[in-house]
């Protein structure tokens, strides 16, 4: 390579069809640079800042801006609508599925992509809704409920109280909790699982079974058990009845078989068909679908870029980034656990794990049945889920009785649904 600033730059190379020359000669011509804004929620910012600088960096004439954006942000849902702001969205800002009329449905996309086939499927269908495919997922982690009882697959509602029913005299506790683990967390992680699966909500009817025994029993449950947490070994000796746990890394299989026991049970949640497991996305991304035609093409490039083996891999060192949604990705995870890390899930106590300790098939086995058998997680709307809890919190403190919250749930969520279904 020679040259100077005036007159360019001479590079002789070499490649597998022999020798090339190329002359680069320096310009005043102004390139134009496009860019967008890609609006991310603060928490999931570092999952994507290297991705976006290796963008910017491949791609002069483009330039994505990554913007913090909080949840539910007025100017944003504005703008959205307007048809400007941000062309890349990560959906922890927004009710993703309600909110589809804005999101470019992406089947086409990924198709011209190519890369289908090299994505976990069960993974990749969080991002559909009514079978369009609206949202990006890049990694993501598993809710579920393990147990010492070896004789269960699973448990519907009915079948959960009727194991607490049955031995509340000799339960300790039924889950062991963190300082969030009271009656109202009980009521909403064990029996609501959104809208779809809900043992008192009936969103396509609109109306609610609040005025039952079956809903009196469940918070007298939670009233009796909420603050008298039981110790993780309770679990082992049958006096604890579940313990709910959040799958982020696929270390945490081998750690919670360790801690518990090769026969641990991943029951999962209750719910109406008796296998409650849950798999949600750490992040999701949506593209504006009123976006001008450029400005697509440069978030499908970035999308592309995010789901590269090499963006993917880079990523997954991060402990922002949960499970890949990459398979090859995903195996590295599982064949290279590093044991140098300290392993622990919120609750139980920090492990060590020695290399001698791990069974690549059999926790390979394992996770991969949680994600074969998990559906996407769906979680109240907001606003619903801040209207259950408040009265179910002033219950659970004492400033109401059974009969007034009952009466309030009742009314209020009723009120809701009817608004939602004339929307």
């Amino acid at each position: 390579m020679s040259g100077s600033q005036e007159q360019g730059i001479n590079v002789l190379y070499s490649d597998s069809k022999g020798y090339g020359f190329v002359h680069l000669e320096p310009t005043t011509q102004e390139v134009e640079v496009k860019s967008i804004t890609f609006a991310v929620d603060h928490w999931n910012k570092n999952a994507y800042s290297a991705a976006v600088a290796d963008f910017n960096r491949m791609y002069p004439a483009y330039r994505i801006n990554l913007t913090e954006y909080q949840y539910d942000d007025q100017k944003m849902l504005t703008e959205l609508t307007a048809g400007e702001g941000p062309v890349i969205i990560d959906t922890a800002l927004v009710e993703f599925e309600d909110m589809t009329k804005y999101w470019e449905p992406l089947d086409d996309i990924f198709d011209q992509m190519g890369i289908t086939d090299e994505l976990i499927p069960e993974a990749v269908n969080m991002g559909r809704v009514d079978d369009k495919f609206y949202g990006v997922v890049t990694n993501f982690r598993i809710r579920t409920v393990i147990t010492a009882m070896k004789d269960m697959d699973g448990w519907n509602y009915e079948e959960f109280i009727k194991c607490i029913d049955d031995r509340k005299d000799s339960l300790k506790s039924i889950f062991y909790g963190n300082s969030m683990d009271d009656g109202t967390a009980f009521v909403l992680k064990y029996f609501m699982h959104g809208l779809k699966d809900n043992y008192f909500i009936d969103s396509v009817n609109g109306t609610t079974s609040f005025d039952t025994e079956a809903f009196r029993n469940v918070i007298e449950l939670g009233k009796q058990y909420q603050g008298t947490n039981g110790k993780y070994e309770n679990l082992l000796d049958g006096s604890m009845l579940c313990l709910d746990v959040e799958i982020k890394k696929p270390l945490d299989i081998p750690y919670l078989r360790l801690l518990m026991g090769d026969d641990v049970n991943f029951i999962g949640y209750p719910c109406e068909d008796g296998n409650g497991h849950y798999m949600a996305p750490t992040s999701m991304l949506a593209v504006r679908d009123n976006a001008g035609d450029e400005e697509k093409r440069i978030a499908h490039s970035f999308i592309k870029l995010m789901l590269s083996y090499k963006e993917q891999l880079e990523a997954s060192e991060s402990d922002d980034f949960d499970i890949s949604v990459r398979k090859d990705v995903f195996e590295h995870q599982l064949s290279e656990i590093d044991t140098k890390v300290s392993c622990y899930i919120m609750g139980l106590p920090v492990v060590n794990i020695e290399e001698e300790q791990l069974d690549y098939d059999k926790d390979r086995k394992l996770l991969l049945d949680l994600i074969e058998k998990s559906t996407p997680d769906s979680s109240l709307p907001v606003e619903l889920n801040d209207v259950m809890a408040e009265e179910l919190v002033n219950y659970f403190e004492g400033d109401m009785d059974a009969d007034k919250v009952i009466s309030n749930l009742k009314g209020r969520v009723e009120l809701y649904l009817g608004e939602r279904m004339s929307r």
